[in-house]
């Protein structure tokens, strides 16, 4: 049980890593694809709900940073880490969707990378515990064991 402290601090890098490569896709995209004589990233529809994402991924991310810096102290992780466990993979998940309508149907085809990162961070949502696991350790944490679910 120790080593979940770690884990799923890797793990969530490991879904922003993946949401963020989506996210480098749709930029790239959105400066590219041309619309009523510009890039649509001159949308503010398009360009602020990627800005959204790559804020959440990077909070995400010093969130597990915080967590992996606390094992390598030797101090508890599992608040941070269980933090970062539950919300990164969603965030990485949101960001990937949000690339994928950025992209249209180019974010849809099986042939592209988006549909598969999608199915990728969904894994990433799973591996070592779920979201409901780690917020009843958090919660555990917050509350006491004694006063939490």
């Amino acid at each position: 049980m120790s080593g979940f402290g770690l884990s799923r601090a890797l793990i969530c890098l490991m879904a922003i890593a993946v949401g963020s490569a989506a996210l480098d896709e749709a930029v790239g995209h959105a400066t590219r694809r041309e619309a009523f004589g510009g890039p649509i990233s001159r949308f503010q529809s398009v360009a602020f709900p990627l800005v959204e994402h790559a804020t959440l991924l990077r909070a995400a991310r010093l969130l597990a940073y915080e967590a992996l810096w606390r094992a390598d102290s030797g101090e508890d992780a599992r608040v941070p880490s269980n933090m970062a466990k539950w919300w990164a993979p969603k965030a990485a998940m949101d960001a990937v969707h949000q690339a994928l309508l950025t992209l249209g149907h180019l974010g849809w085809t099986e042939d592209g990378p988006i549909a598969r990162r999608l199915r990728d961070v969904i894994g990433l949502q799973i591996a070592d515990g779920t979201a409901a696991a780690t917020k009843l350790t958090v919660a555990r944490r917050l509350f006491g064991r004694e006063y939490a679910p």
